[in-house]
């Protein structure tokens, strides 16, 4: 599943949310009905594009058992809250330390303790309003944490209606906007005294300091897979001679392929990958690169994975190694359901085995 599903259902809540509670000053009262003119005519889009395009799965209305898929939406959003992003948040903080320490990076790092340090006073000049009376903050914990749950869930609806789930970081966002005042009730439970001021700091701090110092990690990880992809694909058209290739009268067969090569926090579904992925990514970078649009379809073949291109033999044959050298590769046929993908000495870079199932390659 995509990202605007969950935009769309969040911003649809929240539009409603504003205009009901703002109401009497509305100019018009039938402007309450644009959040449900505009759900609406997303959901007839879905409804019409279901059944054609790339992304037609993505369209399709859960079609089988209803509570089934219900407790797989459940366990998918503790896998990915818990499996994923405990290691994101730990192993982040860790590597954002490092990349800190390994650049030298100490005044950035001066002024992240910095906005942690503001943040907090921010917070303590709320707070001490609210102490006065100024403020009733402390008074509305309930209605936070209520407020959160339901904006924590809002964006969770799309994997209850639409038959694919298939949950990712980036479809946790929108929940963090509920995550959060769900966080900011339950923090001002702890009592306004001296000490329970002390805690509340404290844990703002640190929140502030890890989610920052985590942001870090992550960028520096997609940078650096932005630079192991443009090195891939400048092998790629530096191995590649045959005119065929960049006139667009032959498409091409990378084996051995993954869809990750930079380290990273976790490891988990589409986070962070590489270009290699997929055949559109790794055909528009090399195009982008050489600024060609002729140069045919890309397609990554992943070790132990099937392909679906019955006329593989007649494509240029291209494997990338373990420590990503682009090496030109060659076919012969074993017996009649078998190939050894071969080098240009005739070494053995993997095998080719058409069976029920379809055509695999392996390196086993």
């Amino acid at each position: 599943m995509g990202y605007y599903e969950q935009i769309s259902f969040l911003s649809f809540f929240g539009a409603t949310l504003i205009f009901l509670t703002n109401r009497e000053k509305l100019v018009a009262r039938w402007h309450i009905a644009l959040p449900f003119i505009s759900i609406s005519a997303i959901g007839a889009y879905y409804k019409i594009f279901s059944s054609k395009g790339a992304n037609a799965s993505r369209a399709e209305f859960i079609g089988g058992n209803f509570f089934e898929h219900i407790i797989l939406v459940f366990k998918e959003n503790i896998n990915v809250w818990i499996t994923n992003h405990l290691p994101l948040y730990t192993n982040g903080f860790i590597r954002g330390m490092d990349v800190f320490v390994n650049n030298l990076s100490y005044i950035y790092l001066l002024l992240i303790i910095l906005i942690s340090i503001i943040t907090v006073i921010i917070y303590r000049s709320t707070e001490i309003q609210t102490i006065h009376g100024r403020m009733f903050i402390t008074k509305n914990y309930k209605n936070k944490i209520l407020l959160g749950i339901i904006l924590f869930i809002i964006p969770i609806i799309p994997n209850v209606v639409l038959n694919t789930v298939w949950i990712c970081n980036r479809n946790t966002f929108p929940s963090f906007v509920g995550l959060a005042l769900v966080f900011e009730g339950l923090i001002e439970l702890i009592p306004t005294r001296i000490w329970g001021r002390r805690i509340k700091s404290s844990i703002i701090f640190l929140m502030v300091l890890v989610f920052l110092t985590v942001n870090v990690s992550e960028l520096t990880d997609y940078k650096m897979a932005g630079e192991i992809d443009r090195n891939i694909t400048e092998k790629i058209l530096g191995i590649v001679e045959t005119t065929k290739f960049y006139d667009g009268q032959a498409k091409t067969i990378l084996f051995n392929a993954k869809t990750s090569y930079a380290p990273q926090n976790s490891y988990y579904r589409d986070h962070i990958h590489n270009v290699t992925a997929s055949d559109w990514a790794l055909t528009g970078a090399v195009r982008a690169i050489k600024r060609n649009t002729k140069i045919q379809y890309i397609t990554p073949v992943m070790n132990n994975s099937y392909f679906d291109l019955d006329d593989w033999t007649h494509y240029i044959l291209l494997g990338i190694t373990e420590d990503m050298e682009i090496i030109p590769l060659g076919h012969q046929q074993v017996n009649y359901n078998e190939y050894e993908i071969v080098t240009k000495d005739l070494g053995l870079f993997g095998r080719v085995i058409i069976d029920d199932r379809g055509i695999l390659f392996t390196t086993d």
